[in-house]
């Protein structure tokens, strides 16, 4: 698992907030005592167990969304599902079709058929460092499948909902996509497609 320094994490923070800051209208945002809040919207987050995808998580709920989130394994997020009734968590795996459709059937059934998105935050990802010739063609398939391919079937899959609210769609890449830093040729050449 990648450790993310806590300075690069308020980075992060810092840069999503004033990203949605610029993608939401100010209707969108309701304002209250001179700070924006997404009190009443809705956003999606995907690999929201741990790390920056559980930052993004606990970051929206703090601005006044309701955030539904997924991962594969949803142990590290009992805590927040016990005390935030604004949170939901889907065990899917957006890697694949099955998991895209577990997590859009959950917001179905939260919020029915019609439902309306404000935020998609396509955060998934993952890595296997190792010499470029030694990648096997499952390894790579599974590389593209949750760095790239989760990201566009979502999106595609929830753009009717993010049509209805005008939402916006946040696709979480890497400098990893625009440097050589030897995480390996599959994983820059997803971030750098994301």
């Amino acid at each position: 698992h990648t450790i993310i320094p806590l300075r690069h994490l308020r980075q992060m923070l810092c840069r999503m907030r004033r990203l949605l800051l610029l993608l939401l209208s100010p209707a969108q945002c309701e304002q209250g005592s001179g700070m924006w809040s997404l009190h009443g919207r809705t956003a999606v987050v995907t690999g929201g167990s741990k790390g920056l995808g559980r930052a993004i998580v606990v970051e929206l709920l703090e601005q006044g969304c309701h955030v539904v989130t997924c991962a594969r394994d949803l142990k590290p997020l009992e805590e927040l599902l016990r005390c935030e009734p604004r949170c939901t968590a889907v065990a899917a795996d957006v890697s694949t079709a099955e998991g895209r459709s577990a997590l859009l059937q959950v917001l179905e059934e939260q919020f029915g058929a019609d439902f309306g998105l404000d935020v998609l935050v396509n955060n998934v990802g993952t890595n296997l460092r190792k010499p470029t010739v030694d990648y096997t063609e499952e390894e790579y398939a599974m590389l593209h499948d949750v760095n790239q391919a989760a990201a566009f079937f979502l999106s595609a899959a929830c753009f009717p909902a993010l049509r209805r609210r005008k939402g916006c769609v946040i696709n979480m890449s890497s400098v990893s996509g625009s440097t050589v830093d030897h995480t390996g040729a599959p994983y820059h050449m997803c971030k750098a497609a994301i």
